[in-house]
């Protein structure tokens, strides 16, 4: 239930039809994992946290660096040196004090991924590397968890949406098609507010699927354009020779 601070605070959401407040206590029961607390992360966790989500969790291994700062908003300059999550969480703490939130700053084994995806509601992959996000990919899919997963380089970014039910596709549908060479900021460079517009696309799904779940698209996958400030959509068909869900 939410008090009576709650309903001070968010006041413009309740007067949302489809949001009220049922849909704010959802928010508040609602318990979503982060994997990652860099540009993505930095957008996709403070409007979690600012919506209302009631428990966040945030899992990242590595510290604040200087060459973070201009994509990573969440952090500042003091900040150095320190974890991510850990700071992360006391942004997001310092902003909402009625949601709990809580710092994961060892790197996850497949057992202790596995272990923090049940306990969540829902899953948004903001890493950015093939391979964990294949791993992650495959935990959801074995735990049926919606996954939220998102990554950008240079001027583009991609959003896509698994919900890991039967004859729907998975994220290594899709990522099987992408090639093994490791790609990064550090190599191919980022437009800072391209890791915001999709981070903030993550938390906007993520909270869709909490306040009106129907309304969310199954096998979407979005790619966005931040040259020509398009974003194209595409219904992803399930790989029949998936090693995951085929």
């Amino acid at each position: 239930m939410l008090d009576e601070h709650e309903y001070q605070r968010y006041d413009r959401q309740i007067a949302l039809k489809c949001v009220d407040i049922e849909g704010q206590e959802r928010l508040k029961a609602t318990r979503i994992l982060v994997i990652g607390a860099g540009g993505l992360g930095s957008a996709a966790a403070p409007y979690l946290a600012s919506s209302g989500v009631g428990h966040i969790t945030i899992s990242d291994f590595d510290k604040v660096e200087l060459s973070n700062l201009h994509r990573q908003t969440c952090f500042t300059e003091n900040d150095i040196g320190r974890y991510k999550s850990e700071a992360m969480c006391d942004r997001l703490l310092t902003n909402n004090s009625h949601i709990s939130c809580v710092p994961i700053t060892s790197k996850q084994s497949s057992q202790l991924l596995t272990e923090a995806i049940i306990e969540h509601d829902l899953v948004l992959d903001c890493t950015d590397n093939k391979p964990t996000r294949e791993l992650i990919n495959e935990i959801c899919w074995q735990q049926k968890t919606l996954l939220i997963s998102g990554s950008a380089i240079r001027t583009e970014g991609q959003v896509g949406v698994f919900t890991a039910n039967k004859n729907e596709a998975c994220y290594q549908c899709i990522s099987s098609q992408f090639s093994d060479a490791p790609s990064s900021c550090v190599m191919s460079g980022i437009l800072p507010p391209v890791v915001g517009i999709i981070g903030s696309m993550q938390a906007l799904i993520a909270i869709n699927s909490i306040i009106a779940p129907n309304s969310v698209v199954t096998n979407a996958f979005y790619y966005f354009d931040g040259l020509s400030m398009e974003w194209i959509p595409y219904k992803v068909k399930p790989a029949p020779a998936c090693k995951i869900c085929g």
